[in-house]
């Protein structure tokens, strides 16, 4: 269920689905209101209501089973999970071990190691344009038990895990912050360019792909400096739910294989990874290229000509790249009006661009 407004349905649907007493599992998003707006919504339609707030990013194997046994001990019948990814795979995982009597959510890392096909409905309800989750068939769990001096990150894909109903509204990524919505996005961007290039060559996955880059090119911006803009938060609700269904059955790459080994150990610290897998994606693959990145960031310099700070300095070439957008307008960004959006700077074209270039050699 897609698009503005859809998040009302959620009583409705659940009662036409059976459910009675639901465990509602979430990271909290505290300070937003959207978990108690839905609760109380919730419980108005005359569904009983329990909550289980306590998941973590990069969700653990003991978020799931925490939230089991409170499925359990409180006689539930049912799941919604509201937020992103780390709160729809902790309850998909949650799913798959109820359904087992409560064995360890690790015991099905793999491909369809479940046994049992009947697990509780579950209702995945989306606040952010990124992971897709809520329509994969996958889900990811960090096992912090089988040695917990290695922690691992692994993907347990499960046609059993899939949520009953997906809800996406872009209304609930109002609150979503700027920073958080711009990584969100290369995410989906991602999620999008990787089945596209994956050995798998899956064709009819290949179409999705395209389009969700498509909807990313032209929504993310807008979703990012607007965050009330409801154009750009549609634009990439639609994005991440269509590159998901590209790389289920497409594919993921080598960028989500190191991102998934790095936030095992370094679980808080979502920005550098988030930096690292977007510049994997314009081509920063070769050896050694995600340590350039983060020497470039230290100011260190990456031996490259044309984004060494520290060659240009040598050489003396001071002048800025024309394509660049000016420092001063993401200063401004910060200053902004609630709800008003900057115009971006003006850019030069690339036929200027190279005009001026080809002037100043001759």
């Amino acid at each position: 269920m897609l698009g503005p407004g859809a998040h009302e349905m959620i009583g409705p649907e659940a009662l036409k689905l059976g459910f009675k007493k639901v465990l509602v599992m979430t990271t909290g998003l505290r300070g937003s209101g959207t978990v108690h707006k839905i609760v109380e919504s919730m419980k108005y339609h005359g569904l009983e209501v329990v909550l289980y707030d306590q998941v973590e990013s990069n969700p653990k194997d003991y978020n799931v089973m925490d939230s089991v046994t409170m499925y359990q001990e409180n006689g539930c019948d049912s799941f919604v999970s509201i937020g992103g990814g780390s709160a729809h795979d902790a309850c998909k995982g949650a799913r798959i071990s109820v359904a087992h009597d409560g064995r360890n959510v690790n015991d099905f890392e793999g491909f369809n190691k479940s046994e049992n096909p009947k697990n509780p409905p579950h209702i995945a309800v989306s606040t952010t344009a990124g992971t897709g989750s809520e329509t994969s068939w996958a889900y990811v769990i960090t096992d912090t038990t089988t040695d917990p001096d290695q922690p691992h990150k692994y993907v347990a894909f499960d046609d059993a895990c899939v949520a009953t109903l997906a809800i996406d509204d872009p209304v609930l990524y109002f609150d979503c912050p700027l920073d958080y919505t711009a990584q969100c996005g290369f995410d989906v961007l991602a999620h999008a360019s990787e089945p596209y290039v994956s050995r798998l060559n899956f064709e009819t996955s290949l179409g999705n792909a395209l389009h969700a880059i498509k909807l990313t090119a032209e929504n993310l911006r807008e979703a990012t400096w607007n965050g009330q803009d409801l154009t750009g938060r549609e634009g990439m609700m639609y994005a991440q739910y269509i590159a998901a269904q590209a790389f289920n059955s497409g594919g993921l790459g080598i960028i989500h294989s190191i991102s998934h080994a790095i936030s095992a150990f370094y679980d808080h610290a979502p920005r550098p990874q988030q930096r690292d897998r977007a510049a994997a994606g314009v081509g920063v693959q070769h050896a050694g290229g995600l340590q350039a990145v983060r020497r470039h960031r230290r100011g260190d310099g990456c031996g490259h000509p044309r984004y060494d700070r520290r060659a240009g300095r040598r050489r003396g070439a001071r002048r800025r790249d024309p394509v660049a957008p000016r420092r001063d307008h993401h200063r401004e960004v910060h200053r902004r009006p609630p709800g008003q959006l900057l115009e971006e700077p003006a850019r030069q074209g690339a036929d200027e661009v190279l005009r001026e270039r080809q002037g100043d050699q001759g």
